[in-house]
């Protein structure tokens, strides 16, 4: 997490020095993760302007022009995005994260496991949100983590403003043949009946149902193929 970074404040400039100096090689960019607030972020990037400017002093050479980007995996950060975005060049949604954060849950805790609900409507406002501060402030927008790779939810996803998923490779044939066989009228559609849901037992029952009867050969056994950092865009 970023906090962690900025706590191991040596080893974190240590690490940023590494990527500044490979960037000169291709073009470079840095997702800072765990990010919860502005202040974070702004340490965040005055730790990279840092680094970069020991590397100047040291004359090495290293990368003048780079990307920056946030993950977004808290409640907090979701909320704020739409300041958020106006500092970075990037974010990347990690659902896997956000899902247990704002649900308040460890999938690993088979006592709270089954509250584990990618399709609460808290969820959706919450990918909704960023999408939409994204597209304000003309920052893309991407998500990873498993819902980006399932196929049931492929649909919901760009209905919601997403327009990159970052999966496994594997996964990417299903999803792509999804999104290709898909108009941006139905997926919108879909998501904005979705958003009106009171449950994420009565979202998964309408989407599920509508994807599996538009797509039975890549549902019939109903399941997402893992997560990855490859990925397909809409």
């Amino acid at each position: 997490s970023l906090r962690l970074a900025l706590r191991e404040r040596s080893m974190f400039l240590e690490q940023l020095r590494g990527f500044l100096r490979a960037g000169v090689h291709g073009p470079l960019a840095i997702m800072l993760p765990l990010v919860g607030s502005i202040e974070e972020l702004e340490q965040g990037l005055e730790a990279i302007e840092e680094a970069r400017e020991q590397l100047a002093s040291a004359g090495m050479a290293h990368a003048e022009d780079l990307a920056i980007g946030i993950m977004v995996e808290t409640p907090a950060a979701a909320m704020i995005a739409d300041v958020l975005a106006q500092r970075v060049d990037f974010i990347s949604i990690g659902t896997n994260d956000l899902i247990q954060y704002t649900l308040a849950i460890d999938r690993e805790n088979e006592a709270v496991a089954y509250l584990y609900q990618p399709l609460h409507p808290a969820i959706l406002r919450l990918i909704k949100t960023v999408a939409e501060a994204g597209l304000r402030n003309k920052v893309p927008v991407s998500l990873c983590g498993e819902m980006a790779a399932d196929p049931r939810y492929t649909w919901v996803l760009i209905g919601l403003g997403i327009t990159e998923l970052s999966m496994h490779p594997s996964a990417i044939p299903v999803i792509k043949n999804i999104i290709r066989s898909s108009t941006s009228t139905e997926m919108i559609a879909l998501a904005q009946r979705a958003l009106l849901s009171q449950s994420g037992r009565e979202a998964e029952e309408l989407v599920f149902t509508a994807m599996h009867a538009r797509f039975p050969e890549h549902l019939l056994h109903g399941g997402g193929q893992g997560t990855g950092g490859e990925s397909t865009t809409q």
